[in-house]
C-alpha cells in the first residue's frame, strides 16, 4: 500500500526492521492480502447509499499505474451527506470521456439507494459524466442550466460552499497522495490489484478528512432553500 512491488517488499521491511521481522511480509502474505482488500472492495462496492448526498464530485483520474492497455483511469464520485461528510461513493475502471462508463457508474449509485439527484454535480467539461447524468438524473441536468450557465451555478448555493464547489479539488487532492504512491509500483498491475490498490489508500486517506465548509447550511440546501449569489433569498420579490 505504501508504494513498494510485491517482489521488493521482502528486501525493503528487512533493511528497515531486519529479516526476522520481514519474513511476516513475504510476496505471499502480500499476495493473499491483496485478495483480502478485493473482498473488502467488492463488499464496500454494494453497500447501501441510505443519506442524502447533497453535492457530487465526478472526475476521471488516471492513476499513473499501467495495465495492458496503458495508464489505467479510475472513475471517482465523492458525495458530501447533510452531516456535511464527505465520503467515496464509487472507484470504478472505466474511460473517462466515456458517457456509456458513467452512465453505469451512476446507475450502480442510483441502485444502491441514490435514488434522488444531487442538489449540484460538479465536474469538469470533459467528462461523458454530464451526458450520463442527464439521462440517470435527468432533473438534476435541466437545474443546472435552469437560471445560469453549468460554469455559474455554483453561485446558486450558500456562498461558504463555493470554495468546495467551483472545481473538481476534492477528488484531485484525494489523489494526489495516491499517484505519488503509487507511481513507485513501476510493473504492470491487473485490474483487480488496481481497484483494491486505489480503495485501501482512498478509503484510508478518507479518514482524516474534514467536514464540508458550512456543513450547517446543508439542511437548507436540502429543503430547496433558494439562494442568489451565496445569499439566501429571504423575499422572492427583493432583489
Amino acid at each position: 500500500m505504501r508504494g513498494i512491488s510485491t517482489g521488493n517488499m521482502r528486501a525493503a521491511v528487512s533493511s528497515l526492521v531486519g529479516e526476522e521481522a520481514a519474513r511476516g511480509l513475504s510476496p505471499n502474505v502480500v499476495g493473499r492480502l491483496k485478495r483480502d482488500w478485493h473482498r473488502e472492495y467488492l463488499s464496500w462496492q454494494g453497500r447501501a447509499l441510505d443519506d442524502d448526498w447533497v453535492y457530487l464530485w465526478a472526475d476521471g483520474i488516471h492513476s499513473g499505474l499501467r495495465g495492458d492497455g496503458g495508464r489505467l483511469c479510475v472513475l471517482v464520485v465523492i458525495g458530501v451527506n447533510a452531516r456535511g461528510e464527505k465520503h467515496f461513493l464509487a472507484i470504478e475502471d472505466g474511460v473517462r470521456e466515456s458517457a456509456q462508463s458513467w452512465r453505469e457508474v451512476l446507475s450502480g449509485l442510483r441502485d444502491r439507494g441514490l435514488k434522488k439527484p444531487p442538489k449540484l454535480a460538479v465536474g469538469d467539461g470533459a467528462l461523458g459524466f454530464w451526458s450520463a447524468l442527464s439521462e440517470v438524473y435527468p432533473k438534476a441536468a435541466g437545474c443546472l442550466g435552469r437560471d445560469r450557465e453549468e460554469l455559474l451555478a455554483f453561485y446558486d448555493f450558500p456562498a461558504r460552499h463555493w470554495t468546495h464547489l467551483r472545481t473538481t479539488n476534492v477528488i484531485e487532492s484525494a489523489f494526489a497522495t495516491i499517484r505519488h504512491r503509487s507511481s513507485r509500483a513501476k510493473g504492470c498491475v491487473t485490474r483487480t490489484t488496481m481497484l483494491s490498490m486505489i480503495y485501501k489508500m482512498g478509503t484510508g486517506a478518507e479518514q482524516s478528512w474534514k467536514r464540508l465548509r458550512g456543513f450547517e447550511q446543508l439542511g437548507q440546501v436540502i429543503e430547496g432553500v433558494r439562494f442568489r449569489d451565496g445569499e439566501e433569498v429571504i423575499n422572492e420579490n427583493s432583489r
